[in-house]
């Protein structure tokens, strides 16, 4: 059994695990955790899955004849393998996205000659961002809030907004920074994620306080450099609008197995000061 360290991808989640490949023919299906995700992108259906075990940290790599297929009702297709730092290990596939068709993903055992089949749930309706639009540029000082608005009520089980900031500052003077490297610039970063709730749901609209974020990194910059000054160049603001329902595997699966239908709308903007 080989043992290395990667990361791993896991509910969604990236995470820094050693992970232990096991073989899936050594494992019963009820203590197989089948976690997979369908990503509705433009006309096609991204599927992603991934299989672990009850209790343990090990990732499951199918052999033995088992495999995984996937299907839109129409046209069926067995998921391929992908092993990387990079990729993960898990199963991927595309097929093409038709709202009025239904989609499942089946393992299949053909030493036990048997096929577990799990249905996804509903996919989310399309939805677009339409304020701020993408690559537009905004001043954070004119407009220290952002009321970020979407065209479509979207009925999802979550909808979720994903705001995510790289910024530069000038500092002057300058500063020996964390390598011990004399520099006039810094960074920061700050990740962020806001489940929606009913007003924002139905308004379709929340707002972003863009002056306390950036104020927030300031202040976080000043207490490791406490003897210069900053002047803020600009951010780079990532802005994901996210629709996800979920539902359970199928039932000779673990019931930690779930399965994901997820739809995104993502920007990108920029902030000066």
């Amino acid at each position: 059994m080989r043992t290395y360290q990667q990361l791993m991808l896991w509910g969604g989640l990236s995470l820094l695990a050693a992970c232990n490949p096991s073989d899936s023919n050594d494992i019963q299906t009820e203590k197989l955790i089948l976690t997979a995700t369908l990503y509705a992108d433009g006309s096609t259906a991204k599927i992603k899955a991934a299989l672990g075990k009850e209790k343990s940290t090990v990732v499951v790599v199918l052999n033995g004849g088992d495999y995984l297929q996937v299907s839109d009702g129409k046209t069926t297709s067995i998921m391929e393998f992908q092993d990387s730092l990079i990729n993960n290990i898990n199963y991927r596939q595309t097929l093409p996205l038709n709202l009025l068709n239904s989609y499942s993903i089946s393992l299949n055992r053909p030493t036990q000659n048997t096929v577990f089949s799990s249905t996804f749930p509903v996919i989310p309706d399309s939805f677009a961002i339409v304020f701020p639009i993408n690559l537009q540029t905004i001043s954070a000082t004119s407009q220290p809030i952002l009321n970020v608005q979407w065209d479509n009520k979207v009925n999802s089980e979550k909808l979720t907004l994903t705001h995510d900031y790289q910024c530069t500052w000038t500092a002057n003077p300058a500063v020996i920074n964390e390598e011990k490297i004399t520099v006039n610039q810094l960074n920061s970063n700050s990740h962020h994620m806001l489940e929606l709730d009913t007003i924002q749901r139905s308004q379709r609209t929340a707002s972003l306080s863009l002056n306390n974020e950036i104020n927030d990194m300031k202040s976080t910059l000043i207490t490791r450099y406490p003897t210069t000054t900053l002047t803020l160049n600009q951010c780079s603001l990532n802005i994901e609008l996210a629709a996800k329902n979920s539902t359970q595997a199928h039932s000779e699966f673990s019931n930690q197995s779930r399965l994901y239908s997820v739809r995104e709308y993502p920007i990108n903007i920029t902030l000066t000061p």
